[in-house]
């Protein structure tokens, strides 16, 4: 009986969490459907040179800014803060540090569980993207193209991550990563070695040789990753 108040509360948090999920994408899609169509229109008036050639040129290039991204928000929610601060602890910090002592655990999730944050992350930058058109002129089109990209590849790094901790991954995303398009499950190995202080980025991993080589992106081994070490290890 004394367990009920506190099970009912956990259950309210999770169906409003599902809603704040839900809702997220929901709106997204509304908001990336509006700029389709500004992006149609423009697009309308390129040559077909245009058509094809920038969503080519876009497309490795938002994924090197969502690697990029994906790099520091990974960094940021593995080194500092913690699960009690201010939103950010349990949607970001909290996961991404369980995730150390349960690397399977984002393979359970489902798709929209597995990239609700990323896509809250999103809403804003989209909505100002959305807000800013339509576009008319060529740069502006293209870089309504790019921002369209780079928050599409950001809304799909948790995807990304997840996959490269699945054992057998649908043929075309394991095609994908065999041409070092998205993550690679021996490119995210690397983080999963303690103190887990290398190759955050986990939209690409293309940054992550040079990063680590760098220095960039490093730091002692917090309190918060110390003790998810020891629990890690506690339970193996």
């Amino acid at each position: 009986m004394s367990n009920t108040p506190n099970s009912g509360a956990e259950r309210a948090n999770t169906l409003g969490r599902k809603v704040v999920d839900v809702s997220s994408f929901l709106v997204f899609f509304v908001l990336l459907a509006i700029l389709s169509v500004y992006l149609f229109e423009a697009y309308a008036e390129r040559t077909p040179a245009q058509r094809i050639a920038w969503p080519l040129v876009a497309l490795p290039i938002a994924l090197l800014i969502s690697d990029l991204l994906s790099g520091i928000v990974h960094f940021l929610a593995d080194n500092y803060g913690s699960e009690g601060t201010p939103f950010v602890g349990k949607r970001f910090c909290k996961p991404f540090r369980d995730h150390h002592v349960d690397p399977k655990g984002i393979t359970r999730r489902g798709f929209i569980e597995a990239n609700a944050n990323t896509c809250i992350l999103s809403l804003l930058p989209l909505a100002i993207v959305v807000w800013l058109g339509p576009y008319e002129t060529g740069p502006a089109a293209f870089g309504a193209t790019l921002g369209a990209l780079i928050l599409i590849t950001v809304i799909m790094t948790n995807q990304f991550h997840k996959w490269a901790h699945v054992d057998h991954p649908p043929r075309p995303v394991a095609a994908l990563q065999r041409w070092g398009v998205i993550l690679t499950k021996d490119n995210h190995d690397l983080h999963h070695i303690a103190p887990y202080d290398t190759y955050y980025c986990i939209t690409t991993g293309w940054l992550n040789p040079l990063f680590d080589r760098l220095g960039v992106l490093k730091v002692e081994a917090s309190a918060a990753r110390e003790k998810t070490e020891a629990q890690s290890q506690s339970r193996e």
